[in-house]
């Protein structure tokens, strides 16, 4: 027994009875790669190194909780207590510190399931690395996984769950460094029993032969081309093809390309798919709000009536409005954007000489005082603190002001207005020489 296998033999007891778990692991092509049934993987570091549960997932649960690498197959001791259990809705974070996931074409990592029951997975991937957000759940079914011929946990059969990042909505070439994963089903009491995940593709050596690049998907034909797997689609029992206009087993419709109904991945027509449809009419499909796609799937542009946060409007009623201005920002006298709609005549950011304060044209008696437009005063008319004409009130300059008690003024001593802005008149007290009086 080599090493390997001697480290994954050990006695167990379950429910009363001594279980030994004797795991070979046949080292192939190099003595630190690891081969779990049809799966090889680099070695220790492409195995998950670390998980955070959350709700009602956790190990144990009545099986062995000691160092993985000692009671069961892995090399992922944190993360292998036997039985997750999670309940739909609970999961555990796993972490690839060593060997980061690089998404490539086909299967990227695969979970491990001590099967006491068939049970579904629901996975999904911090996008990006470090952002704490994550991609939607995608769900593998009991009838994805693969019988990988090796023990896991008390003895259970060991089955793979082969994910494909793509699957998450993950781009080709991203890297992930945490996988969400959690139960899909209640099953019949023990949910998701993950026994380990480790690395597939960032973790593999190249390939020399088809063998090498075997995933456990009988719906691909695998090929090791330049030292490097392909998996390109096969046809088969449970095998579907995009495109060849029959709807199989994981497609929502094919109609044999794009069309208004159906997108070109074989996925129901729907505007924040993430997939652009120009034949449902769809110019862009940004997976939601963008800085160029609105949430209805059309290009961004103000006045289109979709107001569109990313892309800086803050509002956006097809054009001016009482309360949007036609640069789709809320509409504010002062703002620099003549707004009609709202009620403003002007606005030149504030007082000018053609425009008050108040977005008003500037117009002396209006009320408004426009220093810009030379007003000293404006009380929207005649006061005995301001004249008719905007001017402050001043006898001698010319402009009656009877408020302030003016009965003439013709700016200076005249036959008919005295200096004291009172009406000539022989009597008065007033001398005025200009109206012929030497004297009174």
């Amino acid at each position: 027994m080599n090493q390997l296998c001697a480290r994954g033999a050990r006695s167990m007891f379950l429910g009363g009875f001594a279980l030994l778990v004797a795991l070979c692991l046949t080292p192939s092509r190099s003595s630190a790669q690891i081969v779990v049934g049809p799966y090889t993987f680099s070695g220790p570091e492409a195995f998950a190194d670390a998980v955070t549960y959350t709700g009602t997932c956790g190990g144990g649960s009545g099986y062995p909780s000691g160092p993985c690498i000692d009671n069961v197959l892995g090399h992922s001791p944190s993360v292998c207590n036997a039985n997750m259990r999670c309940t739909p809705g609970d999961y555990g974070d796993l972490a690839f510190t060593d060997v980061p996931i690089v998404n490539g074409p086909g299967v990227d990592v695969v979970l491990f399931d001590s099967r006491f029951s068939a049970d579904g997975y629901s996975v999904a991937a911090e996008v990006p690395a470090g952002s704490g957000s994550f991609t939607p759940f995608a769900v593998w079914s009991p009838t994805e996984q693969v019988d990988t011929g090796e023990r896991g946990c008390g003895g259970a059969s060991l089955w793979g769950v082969p994910v494909d990042l793509s699957r998450l909505g993950v781009a080709l070439g991203a890297t992930v460094t945490v996988l969400r994963v959690g139960a899909a089903d209640t099953g019949s009491g023990c949910q998701a029993d993950l026994t380990m995940a480790a690395v597939l593709n960032g973790g593999s050596v190249g390939c020399t032969r088809d063998a090498d690049c075997n995933d456990g998907n009988p719906c691909t034909t695998d090929t090791c081309v330049g030292a490097a797997c392909t998996y390109a689609p096969a046809s088969g029992p449970g095998c579907s093809t995009c495109g060849d206009g029959v709807v199989e087993p994981g497609e929502d419709c094919d109609d044999g390309g794009e069309s208004a109904t159906c997108d070109a991945d074989c996925t129901a027509v729907a505007c924040g798919d993430g997939t652009v449809n120009a034949t449902a009419g769809e110019s862009c499909d940004d997976g939601g709000e963008s800085a160029t796609c609105d949430a209805d799937c059309t290009g961004v542009s103000c006045g289109d009536g979709v107001t569109n946060a990313t892309a800086g409007e803050t509002c956006d009623d097809a054009g001016p409005s009482a309360t949007c201005d036609a640069d789709c920002t809320a509409a504010m006298c002062g703002d620099g954007v003549t707004n009609m709609a709202a009620g403003e005549a002007c606005d030149d950011a504030g007082v000018s000489a053609t425009c008050d304060a108040d977005c008003s044209a500037a117009m002396c008696g209006d009320g408004v005082l426009n220093m810009a437009a030379g007003e000293a005063c404006d009380d929207g008319g005649e006061s005995a603190g301001c004249d008719a004409d905007c001017s402050l009130p001043m006898c001698g300059d010319g402009v009656t002001n009877m408020t302030a008690g003016e009965a003439c003024d013709d700016a200076g001593e005249s036959p008919t207005c005295n200096m004291d802005c009172s009406a000539a008149m022989c009597g008065d007290g007033v001398l005025n020489v200009m109206a012929g009086e030497v004297c009174d």
